[in-house]
């Protein structure tokens, strides 16, 4: 029986594609502000969480973007970002605090593959998209007769591409298993 070990802190997100597409789910949560749990935290620790239209470049299109108080991040769990933590410098020690989830995911064989990606890939496509093109750049390798290298390195490159086709001005990271 093996298991997979994960820690997760920040905005990136792990998801799942099991058995043959038939379920997506993601395998984290993402450490934003505007998350319930975090929100819940933050305000209980005397934060603030201010919310503003983002534009989209490129796009006619406005997100809405959180933030915590004090420090102005997107993320309400991170290493580091010390101003933010330290009340030598105006920060409150319990609202960006360093905690990840930790969890253990035993292995089945229905797992299709594992994408743990950065904010810029997740803020811009949903899970469903990101696992429809893993599983359509699976498709075409097939039919192209092309290697499991070709397909683990196209995958990456489609969901990059389509992340910037929508939108995408943040890092774009990708690890996939």
């Amino acid at each position: 029986n093996e298991c997979m070990y994960f820690a997760n802190i920040g905005d990136s997100r792990a998801i799942i594609g099991i058995d043959s597409g038939m379920k997506i789910a993601s395998l984290t949560v993402d450490h934003k502000p505007n998350e319930p749990n975090e929100e819940k935290r933050i305000l209980q620790c005397g934060g603030k969480i201010e919310g503003f239209l983002k534009n989209i470049p490129g796009k006619k299109l406005q997100r809405m973007v959180y933030r915590t108080n004090p420090g102005f991040l997107s993320v309400s769990r991170s290493i580091g970002d010390v101003l933010v933590k330290v009340p030598y410098f105006n920060g409150k020690s319990h609202i960006q605090i360093s905690i990840p989830d930790i969890f253990v995911l035993k292995y089945d064989k229905d797992f299709d593959f594992i994408i743990l990606a950065s904010d810029g890939i997740f803020d811009e496509l949903n899970n469903t998209q990101i696992a429809c093109e893993v599983y359509n750049t699976a498709k075409d390798i097939i039919e192209d007769n092309g290697s499991y290298e070709d397909f683990l390195k196209y995958a990456v490159i489609n969901i990059m591409k389509y992340a910037i086709e929508m939108g995408a001005s943040d890092n774009l990271s990708i690890i996939f298993i």
